[in-house]
């Protein structure tokens, strides 16, 4: 089976990160696209606790069977995250092409389970090209501002509405 895999800290999921995996099920022909989220995000302060992000998750992708969530207890992107999830699995990682994958630590191994795929945003030298407008940084501060947020799915905004996330 060809799997997406997208990984991310996902605070908030918004509809940019569900356009990039159906933009990835059509032009790679992907059967699946696999979300993993981030336990402990690098270098990110303040992050929404692992288990609102994952029921926000759950919730904007509980109507689309091309879209799971996968957990593992590694790293997002390290090597043994991927010998854990193979299991005949073509996999693809789906990863904006302002991420620098050649720091990743393993590269060399990682490339070998899977296939790097970058999506570019106005024009940058990417894979696929993908322009969309939403932001999960965006959104928190229109919630923070009592501003209705753009590209974010009804049952996650009543989420967060219910759990006072984000808000000030």
């Amino acid at each position: 089976m060809k799997v997406g895999i997208i990984s991310g800290t996902f605070d908030p999921v918004h509809a940019g990160h569900l356009a990039m995996a159906h933009l990835a099920l059509n032009d790679l022909g992907l059967n699946e696209v696999w979300f993993l989220p981030e336990r402990s995000p690098r270098n990110k302060q303040n992050v929404t606790g692992y288990i609102h992000r994952l029921n926000m998750l759950q919730l904007a992708t509980s109507h689309d069977n091309s879209i799971k969530i996968t957990e593992t207890e590694h790293s997002a992107h390290s090597l043994d995250t991927l010998r854990e999830l193979k299991n005949n699995n073509e996999f693809y990682i789906l990863v904006g092409a302002d991420v620098v994958v050649n720091n990743w630590h393993q590269i060399d191994e990682i490339k070998k389970l899977a296939r790097i795929v970058t999506f570019g945003r106005n024009g940058e030298d990417a894979d696929l090209q993908f322009d969309h407008p939403a932001s999960s940084k965006t959104i928190r501060e229109q919630i923070a501002n009592n501003r209705q947020p753009d590209n974010l799915n009804q049952k996650v905004l009543d989420y967060i509405y219910e759990h006072n996330l984000y808000q000030s």
